[in-house]
């Protein structure tokens, strides 16, 4: 037979006024915080939701990074495309001057 001694039985009491405080500041939480869920492990459902949802931004994330690559292609092609142009317009104008000087053989 257990014998209940009068500091057992205190401090069992003390156990449960933490317990209760402790679920108080819990509840106070979830209160001012206006969440309903303060936590993953307070809604295990949400949190596969979070995560689904995170997955669908990874991937949005993935996608952007690819487009930023191919807008870089871009304007690199753009550059020498440029570059090109400016060439032509060059070798345009020589063959106009040599035309005029009538040295073209």
């Amino acid at each position: 037979m257990n014998r209940i001694t009068s500091l057992q039985a205190f401090d069992n009491g003390i156990e449960r006024l933490q317990q209760r405080q402790r679920e108080l500041a819990q509840a106070q939480e979830r209160l001012t915080s206006g969440k309903r869920v303060a936590r993953a492990s307070d809604d295990p459902l949400i949190l596969c939701r979070a995560l689904y949802a995170l997955g669908g931004l990874g991937y949005i994330l993935g996608q952007l990074d690819d487009a930023k690559v191919a807008l870089d292609e871009c304007l690199a092609l753009a550059r020498a495309l440029g570059d090109v142009t400016r060439e032509l317009f060059a070798l345009n104008r020589l063959a106009l001057v040599i035309g005029a000087r009538g040295d073209l053989g």
